[in-house]
């Protein structure tokens, strides 16, 4: 059975969870501390190993959003992720970091460094609070990125979240966005805590202070959402924006379940995200749009209509995610990837026919171990249920190995990444994050609210 080709339309490129190096999930803004202590590894070794994962579950486009091992180092990593994408043949859109405030929490450094133990400031500063390169820099190696993209890769560029960035840094991705016509790939509202933040922070309006910086257009997709308010939804849709909705990674770091009727309603395009925490199989997109079927399907209990048909809406996140990528060879919604297809085992004599929406339950059932053959552009990627362009069986050896060879300590055990987390658990609980105003207050203009 021919398939339209699947799109994981957010990821970060990770092989193996954090949890398998001992960060466990938590609420998203203490998760986060704990990422700092994870061992690098050569940014082509993960990046070929996670595509693998994605071209097994029938993955044809992946957008990758590049967490550098080195933020001086972000050129040359990309060379190899970009690689690593020509030598398996998968589509992706490299999304170049861009970020110029603090990463540790939403708000004050010196907040939350008042609430970690004397002992533990400088060992912190030095872990956290890394020098970043100017913005200007960052910047320029988007179209030094962009120069050495490969056939099949697409170079966007990748405002972390409004928390993290500047206003400066938003209009000038805005306005460099505008002048090369690049698309434009960023969180926004994953958790309660961005929300609070947000509305602190600009009581006019997140949404609407991002339309006010040009940021808003249909080059831009926001990641996550989850927090979003209906008349924001129907902004974004105006605007054009896409929404990607991410549900393994927004239940494992306990950021909520995405507003997808809302989404539906305001006719804003959605696609799927693995965002790299999966609750199954790493890369299987079948199984994920399995589990966000049954999560967003239960509402608040009282809904009796059938509103999320299967075919259908795969579909319209497949091509959504596809088209999102930006990758060579999309064409307009309505005609996905030129050359691309999934071919799932099927028996019709012993399965029998079968409905579209039937067809698509006994496929999700599957889920990436009923691929037997992926073509991207008119080339097998996946023949015989195997990796055919490089040597999958290989590059997880060489993975294991370099795991093995890591010497780095178990960030679930480190006392100093407790005392962070407890620090940082503290800062939210103390509302350090509501003290951060940016926006100006334009009582005139609509939040939107629930």
């Amino acid at each position: 059975m021919a398939l339209c080709p699947l799109a994981n339309a957010h990821d970060h490129g990770r092989p193996r969870g954090p949890d398998h190096y001992g960060v466990g999930d938590d609420s998203l803004e203490v998760w986060l501390a704990g990422l700092a202590a994870l061992p690098a590894f050569e940014p082509y070794l993960t990046a070929a190993a996670a595509l693998c994962q994605a071209a097994r579950g029938g993955v044809s486009s992946v957008v990758h959003v590049h967490d550098p091992n080195d933020s001086y180092d972000v050129v040359s990593e990309a060379r190899q992720v970009m690689k690593a994408a020509a030598d398996t043949g998968v589509r992706m859109a490299f999304v170049v970091p861009v970020m110029d405030r603090d990463h540790a929490v939403y708000g004050r450094v010196e907040d939350l460094m008042s609430r970690i133990p004397a002992r533990w400031h400088s060992a912190a500063a030095e872990r956290w609070g890394a020098p970043r390169p100017r913005l200007g820099q960052q910047l320029e190696w988007v179209g030094a990125i962009a120069e050495a993209a490969p056939d099949l890769v697409d170079v966007q560029i990748g405002p972390t979240g409004p928390q993290w960035c500047s206003d400066e840094a938003l209009r000038a991705v805005a306005e460099l966005s505008d002048a090369t016509g690049r698309r434009v790939h960023m969180h926004l509202l994953e958790s309660i805590r961005q929300r609070q933040w947000a509305d602190a922070a600009f009581p006019g309006g997140i949404v609407g202070h991002l339309d006010d910086l040009g940021l808003l257009s249909p080059r831009l997709a926001v990641a996550h959402g989850v927090w979003l308010h209906p008349a924001e939804l129907d902004v974004l849709a105006a605007r054009g924006v896409a929404v990607v909705t991410n549900t393994s990674s927004n239940l494992r770091l306990r950021s909520g379940v995405a507003p997808l009727r809302d989404f539906a309603a305001s006719g804003v395009d959605v696609a799927l995200g693995l965002d790299s925490l999966p609750l199954g199989q790493p890369g299987d997109m079948l199984k994920e749009w399995e589990l966000g079927r049954v999560v967003h399907r239960v509402g608040d209990g009282t809904d009796l209509d059938h509103w999320l048909r299967d075919a259908a809406v795969v579909r319209g996140h497949a091509v959504a995610g596809a088209s999102g990528s930006g990758a060579p060879g999309s064409g307009a919604p309505a005609e996905g990837l030129s050359g691309d297809a999934v071919i799932m085992s099927w028996d019709p004599t012993a399965d029998g026919p079968l409905s579209a929406d039937a067809a698509w339950a006994e496929l999700r059932r599957r889920g990436g171990s009923g691929v037997e053959d992926l073509f991207v552009a008119g080339r097998p990627v996946i023949s015989g249920g195997k990796m055919a362009t490089v040597d999958e069986e290989g590059l997880f050896e060489e993975l294991d190995l370099a795991i093995a060879r890591s010497a780095s300590a178990d960030p679930g055990t480190d006392p100093l990444i407790a005392d962070y987390r407890n620090a940082i658990r503290r800062f939210y609980r103390d509302g350090c994050h509501l003290r951060d105003r940016r926006g100006p207050d334009a009582a005139n203009r609509p939040a939107g609210g629930r």
